[in-house]
């Protein structure tokens, strides 16, 4: 299963209320290199993960 496949299936756990399916998901998309080549600074990045 390809990883946006995976996060597709965590993000409908999540909205049916599975609450291990959120961590799963934070945990997926948590990687810092993933959040700073979109927004540009490690920084904001950091900013960006401890919000969620």
């Amino acid at each position: 299963m390809s990883e946006v496949s995976r996060s597709g299936l965590l993000v409908v756990r999540c909205q049916l209320g599975e609450r291990e399916a959120f961590g799963e998901l934070a945990g997926v998309w948590h990687d810092a290199r993933y959040v700073r080549a979109m927004v540009g600074s490690p920084h904001v990045a950091d900013d960006l993960a401890q919000d969620v």
